[in-house]
């Protein structure tokens, strides 16, 4: 197996490609600005070239759920699984969204490993 299989999933396969619901939305926290959530891999953030129902892409299943528009602030790749921040207005959106762009936000990168790494690296 190479590493492309491994991080570009095929777009037929079953542990990849799944159906999700509204249970698959865990809202980790909510405020009257906010609303972070733990994005499933395999879900899209937004809406992309292909056609895809609602619920397999984050902003629109919220949205629903939620029965109110939401901003997105950044995006994670669709493989990715991790949190997503989301607004509740265009103010604070773009409030948010240029701490994002100039680094004020810090964030934290976690990855299951699988296997050994060489002791050295070429």
């Amino acid at each position: 197996m190479t590493l492309s299989q491994v991080i570009s999933p095929r777009k037929n396969s079953l542990d990849y490609w799944k159906t999700f619901d509204v249970s698959d939305l865990n809202i980790l926290y909510q405020d009257e600005y906010l609303i972070a959530i733990d994005k499933p891999a395999g879900m899209l953030v937004h809406p992309g070239r292909d056609p895809e129902p609602d619920e397999h892409i984050a902003m629109k299943a919220l949205r629903n759920y939620l029965e109110q528009y939401v901003y997105i602030v950044h995006r994670l790749d669709r493989p990715t699984s991790g949190v997503l921040l989301f607004t509740l207005n265009k103010t604070v959106q773009s409030a948010v969204s240029i701490q994002f762009q100039t680094w004020k936000v810090k964030k934290r990168y976690f990855a299951v490993v699988v296997g050994e790494a060489p002791e050295e690296f070429e």
